[in-house]
């Protein structure tokens, strides 16, 4: 029987909230996907590739209230095939790591606002002769991660002090995926403590759904996930609606684990048009999420020693709930899910 669902549609707002029929400055528009999120100046920030007369190029959208979406232009265009937008703040200046198909210049590319939202700059490169897809950047202490796949059918992992020079280090333990079943990541990670990756799973039809695993170790030596109970998170819907063939990506607004009150996603109609919604957690994710801190947290102060039964406590947990957690655990486990 599959498991209640950790995400819904969100109940604010009409979905798809952007298409390609919002797009007014390109010749011919035919989806819009990849969204990412920022907030500044008070104002709600979408950035996504639009895919025009075949060729992606980055578009801009903003929101007073993060439900109604207006678009705005055109940000940044290339020669070559731009797409999955990855934008974050460092230092306090906005960055741009974007895929594309550049054969002849294969590398990740890291573009800077020079004025943000809607002027951008190439201001570096790194991973020189590299093919790089859905590039996705993790911080923790001191150290930066980069999950990229290079065949669109595995994750690699690469570690460095600094994100923005060409030091990266491949991970010992990369390749961290090697099938489709997670080929290739979706979007922007999760949460923080505990974190959580969103992969693709590219076994019977791109975009068809995406899984999301937790991170239970992250170093520069160490690197370990298990996929999450409520594992797809989102899947194609088969309802001849906005996402009836696939979803295929997820950002959150970051105030709360599961975002502010908004999950942005996309989704493949019948027709194979991608275009931008809204979802929100549902109550089960937000507890699951509480209670997942709370075990890390009793097990980092030694109420939970072993590894091995902490990772058995959240998959009981994720499964079943709470009362079985107690039942087949102990009492000993009771301290965790209060």
């Amino acid at each position: 029987m599959r498991s209640a669902p950790l995400l819904e549609s969100h109940n604010g707002v009409s979905n798809p909230v952007l298409s390609a029929a919002d797009v007014t400055d390109c010749a011919n528009p035919e989806f819009v996907a990849d969204p990412f999120y920022a907030f500044h100046d008070d104002t709600h920030h979408l950035f996504f590739e639009i895919l025009d007369d075949g060729m992606g190029v980055i578009g801009h959208a903003t929101s007073d209230n993060g439900l109604n979406w207006s678009y705005q232009q055109v940000i940044l265009k290339e020669p070559f095939h731009l797409s999955y937008p990855y934008v974050f703040q460092s230092g306090g200046e906005w960055y741009m790591l974007p895929e594309h198909t550049a054969e002849t210049q294969r590398s990740l590319r890291i573009y800077k606002a020079v004025q943000f939202p809607r002027s951008w700059v190439l201001a570096e490169t790194a991973l020189s002769g590299k093919r790089i897809i859905d590039p996705t950047l993790v911080q923790t202490d001191d150290t930066w991660f980069l999950f990229v796949s290079h065949d669109g059918a595995s994750v690699e992992l690469y570690f460095s002090d600094k994100w923005c020079t060409d030091t990266w280090i491949r991970h010992p333990k990369s390749p961290i995926t090697e099938t489709a079943y997670m080929g290739r990541m979706a979007g922007r990670p999760i949460g923080g403590e505990p974190l959580f990756l969103p992969f693709q799973d590219l076994r019977y039809l791109y975009g068809e759904l995406v899984r999301c695993c937790r991170v239970d170790r992250l170093t520069p030596t160490e690197y370990s996930h298990t996929e999450i109970g409520g594992s797809p998170i989102l899947r194609a819907q088969f309802t001849h609606k906005w996402n009836d063939r696939g979803m295929h990506h997820i950002d959150c607004s970051p105030v709360t684990e599961f975002g502010h009150d908004f999950v942005v996603v996309d989704g493949c109609n019948p027709v194979g048009a991608w275009s931008i919604s809204l979802y929100q957690p549902t109550t089960r994710a937000e507890t699951l999420l509480r209670e997942q801190k709370l075990l890390r947290r009793q097990a980092r102060r030694g109420k939970i020693i072993a590894t091995a039964q902490l990772r058995e406590a959240y998959r009981i947990y994720e499964e079943y709930g709470a009362r079985e957690l107690v039942r087949r655990v102990g009492e000993r486990a009771r301290d965790h899910v209060r």
